[in-house]
């Protein structure tokens, strides 16, 4: 979560999570309350740490 955001992107976003991986994604899903709002992303394309990331992804299953 983010803190403090109060309006979300509809054309995408790059996420950095660590070990170097970069995501591409979009917002495919927006949940407001009084108290947070939430965003629910589909991943487009892996940009950075493709190795990374399916590792990350194949520890999951």
């Amino acid at each position: 979560m983010l803190p403090g955001i109060t309006e979300v992107a509809t054309e995408g976003a790059l996420i950095q999570v660590p070990d170097g991986i970069m995501l591409r994604a979009r917002p495919v899903h927006i949940q407001q309350s009084a108290e947070m709002n939430l965003t629910g992303f589909q991943i487009e394309t892996i940009e950075k740490g493709a190795e990374q990331w399916k590792r990350l992804c194949s520890v999951t299953q």
